[in-house]
């Protein structure tokens, strides 16, 4: 059993999350934040913009899906699965 987490960031700077080399540097940047331990990453640049970005990690996975372009804007969705250490 573990965690799931959904969750929807409004008011990000599109320039942040619409493509891939400046959102890979967040992201990595987080995922050393937060200890943990990448296994390997992917990354899928849409035209004319919008990333889909996932890390297989050690601990678990994290994927992120952007759409800058939506009615809503600048809306990032972050799903991240935590494995319980048992501790």
């Amino acid at each position: 059993m573990g965690i799931h987490i959904i969750a929807e960031f409004l008011g990000v700077s599109p320039e942040k999350i619409s493509k891939v080399e400046k959102l890979r540097e967040i992201l990595d940047r987080v995922v050393a934040k937060s200890n943990l331990h990448v296994i390997s990453s992917s990354f899928h640049q849409f035209e004319p913009y919008g990333v889909s970005a996932v890390y297989l990690l050690s601990e678990s996975h994290l994927s992120i899906h952007t759409w800058p372009e939506t009615v809503k804007k600048k809306v990032i969705r972050r799903e991240f699965l935590e494995r319980k250490s048992g501790n």
